[in-house]
């Protein structure tokens, strides 16, 4: 059986989230992005210190 990889893009209100279920639901394994991407950026999470520093360094004080 072949693999392959699905994105799935568009605006918001846009169905992704729905579409993700219903592949879910057919047992399709769901990669949220979105959600990682917000669990690395919270307060203490693991992307911060490399952003904050990133910021700081374009602000001209490193």
């Amino acid at each position: 059986m072949s693999h392959f990889v699905v994105g799935l893009t568009g605006g918001i209100g846009s169905g992704k989230s729905a579409a993700a279920d219903c592949f879910a639901s057919h047992g399709i394994t769901i990669v949220d992005t979105d959600a990682i991407a917000h669990e690395l950026t919270a307060a203490n999470g693991a992307a911060m210190p490399a952003l904050l520093e990133e910021v700081w360094c374009r602000s001209g004080h490193c």
